[in-house]
């Protein structure tokens, strides 16, 4: 028994109208056109502030990785490979936050989805 998928069976259930509207969010954005949303939403400067912040780590990142690969002394060697790993770690930490921010924007489009189908339904009744 072949099982229907339950986006096809909403689809199937919409009336013409319906279906028009949900095939406008269909399509999930782009990486690029979120980090865009990002930069336009009430917390942009947070936003900006913490791409300033990764970009900066990542070049101090590289920056100490050359030191570390110059250095030929122990103490040189374990201060640049502790400064890597710490800016190694700051990048994957903020970038943790950055995926959780845009998991926000994914759940938030999801629940507008579900309200437009609300109102839809509700319309209907009356």
């Amino acid at each position: 028994m072949a099982e229907k998928n339950i986006d096809e069976e909403i689809r199937a259930a919409l009336s013409a109208e319906d279906a028009r509207l949900m095939e406008a969010f269909d399509e999930d954005p782009s990486i690029l056109e979120v980090t865009l949303q990002s930069m336009n939403d009430r917390f942009r400067w947070i936003n900006m502030i913490g791409m300033v912040v990764l970009l900066a780590f990542v070049v101090l990142g590289f920056v100490s990785a050359w030191q570390f690969y110059l250095a030929t002394e122990m103490k040189p060697l374990i201060g640049w490979s502790l400064a890597t790993m710490f800016c190694l770690t700051t990048v994957g930490m903020i970038k943790i936050w950055y995926w959780i921010l845009i998991n926000r924007y994914d759940t938030t489009r999801e629940i507008k989805r579900l309200e437009l189908q609300v109102a839809r339904l509700s319309q209907r009744a009356h």
